[in-house]
């Protein structure tokens, strides 16, 4: 069974897997009013106080189903016909 979040809550884990200085130091999801986001977590210093702080970005996992089937219905459109296209 897979883990759930409490609405409106989330978790983010250290990012193992950093490749560059950009990428976020912790990563994970978060359930917000009933929708599902990707959680990416940096540690900043602010220039005019010195003071740390975490900066957040929410992005939606999208359910990839949809895209998929429009993927597989253009493909198959694409070759139903009979005709050679050069």
């Amino acid at each position: 069974m897979a883990f759930t979040h409490k609405p409106n809550s989330g978790s983010a884990f250290k990012n193992d897997e950093m490749l560059k200085e950009t990428d976020p130091m912790f990563k994970g999801t978060a359930l917000i009013d009933g929708k599902e986001y990707w959680v990416s977590v940096w540690q900043n210093t602010a220039k005019a106080t010195g003071a740390g702080y975490f900066s957040m970005r929410f992005n939606p996992i999208l359910d990839a189903k949809p895209k998929v089937e429009q993927l597989k219905k253009a493909i198959d459109d694409a070759f139903s016909s009979d005709e050679i296209p050069f």
